[in-house]
């Protein structure tokens, strides 16, 4: 076997380098940068820029639509009223009110609909901080008929902080990446394809990351479970 491989390795090693070459498999701009854990650099822009139906991107509400049927099915939020206009919804990103900045705030004043998203990828939530916007969305939007409060993290996992605050818990592991999954394919400009696939890329290395962990986790605990601690 060893014979055998290091006969085969020359051209083993001259294909990978044609396909890295060609296709250049492992790049990724948001690695390159390095931003892929950066919240406020990375995740909060990239999520309002293709949740905003009027954004550069041109797919129009196909993102929003995609994150309202996820919301829906994995976290019961209840959804807008189709069909979604895209020249009466805002998002909008760190909209300061005072006391905070909310991460991501997304509303359409016609249907009297409005979201504060609070994003978090490593660090734990402010003190107070998920009451103080609990608490903007009932005094400033108090005429709206939806008001949702939306704790956006890796897991899904409940506030650390503010346990008593009514929030739709969401993940970066199912549901941002259920989106993903759903509209990449729809979208129809080589140049946004790409770079949802590179983001896509990157939810889906964390995911595989946290699973690794877990495998490592079970494989190191399984014999002090089977032959008893020392």
């Amino acid at each position: 076997f060893i014979r055998r491989l290091a006969t085969d390795l020359p051209a083993l090693r001259k294909s990978r380098h044609q396909q890295e070459l060609l296709l250049a498999p492992q790049y990724n701009i948001f690695r390159v940068l390095p931003i892929e854990r950066r919240e406020a650099v990375l995740h909060s822009p990239m999520l309002a820029h293709l949740l905003d139906p009027t954004a550069s991107h041109g797919q129009g509400c196909l993102f929003l639509r995609a994150f309202f049927q996820v919301a829906h099915m994995n976290a019961r939020l209840p959804p807008p009223a189709e069909p979604l206009d895209a020249s009466q919804w805002s998002v909008r990103k760190e909209v300061y009110i005072g006391n905070g900045s909310l991460d991501l705030l997304i509303e359409c004043p016609m249907q009297k609909y409005v979201l504060v998203i609070e994003n978090k990828i490593d660090a734990a939530e402010q003190h107070t901080q998920l009451s103080r916007y609990y608490r903007w969305l009932k005094e400033d939007r108090a005429d709206y008929a939806t008001q949702r409060l939306i704790l956006l993290t890796r897991t899904g996992r409940a506030s650390e902080s503010s346990r008593k605050v009514p929030c739709v818990l969401m993940s970066y592991h199912r549901d941002i990446r259920e989106i993903l999954n759903e509209t990449v394919d729809q979208v129809r400009a080589p140049r946004v394809k790409e770079l949802v696939g590179q983001y896509q890329a990157i939810l889906n290395n964390w995911a595989q990351e946290e699973t690794n962990e877990e495998l490592i986790g079970i494989c190191f605990l399984a014999p002090r479970l089977y032959f008893g601690a020392p």
